[in-house]
Formats: structure tokens, sequence, C-alpha cells
């Protein structure tokens, strides 16, 4: 089907958004895959609505590598992953079975990578909630 398309056809708006949706994850590219979800057009936000909850546990299994030695902030998952608020990335993350901890000054809070691995590889890569 994308090879019947026309090279105009691929330069409009909610088409190229999809195009360029479909490249990112096709390239594991989930930093440029939130960025367009923040900015999706028409209702397509809501269209990534149905699958968000898996790229965010593929993203998230991706940090917590990167990060195991430090632990990850959970203010920098809130923006990075797109969730509306902290208290909504906190409670993802939690359900999980990932462990957060509080910095010894009760300032920041942070994923602990290095215990949260395990769960994260034994999250179920499905759907977990219903499209509202």
């Amino acid at each position: 089907m994308l090879k019947q398309l026309t090279t105009e056809e691929k330069s409009e708006g909610p088409l190229e958004h999809a195009l360029k949706v479909r490249n990112a994850l096709a390239q594991s590219n989930y930093a440029r895959f939130f960025k367009l979800y923040r900015e999706a057009p028409n209702m397509g936000g809501s269209l990534i609505d149905v699958f968000i909850d898996k790229i965010r546990l593929l993203a998230l299994r991706n940090l917590a590598v990167g990060f195991v030695a430090t632990g990850l902030d959970l203010a920098h998952i809130t923006i990075t992953l797109a969730f509306r608020n902290q208290e909504e990335s906190e409670k993802f993350i939690r359900d999980l079975g990932c462990i957060i901890t509080v910095t010894q000054d009760g300032q920041m809070k942070k994923m602990d990578c290095r215990s949260s691995i395990i769960p994260l590889r034994k999250a179920p890569l499905k759907v977990r909630r219903s499209v509202k």
C-alpha cells in the first residue's frame, strides 16, 4: 500500500506524520516517536494511545540498561516518555514492578534501574488500558 502512494500524497500533513511515526518505530527511535506523539495532528494522538504503553515499556527497558549505575530521574521519564504528569508516570512504573526511590535530600524520585531491569524484562508487551 505504501508503494502505491505518490510523492505528493506522502507529503500531505497527517499522512506525512503517520509515515514519520512508522519510521521512528521501525528504527526503534523512541525519542523521535514520543516527539511525534506530542505533536500529532488531528486525532493522531488518540490513535497512538491504543499502543503507547507498549512503546513506553520498550523505551523504558532501554533506558534502564543505560542508567543502571545512576538510576533514572522520574521527572526525566515523565518528559521523555510523554506522560501527562509525574503521578501518571510513577503509577505506570510501579505497575510494571519497578522500584522507585527518593534521594537522601527528599527532593527527587528516581527509578532504581538495577532493581527494575528484571521486572521490565518480564513485563508483558500488551496494551494494558482501555481507549478513552
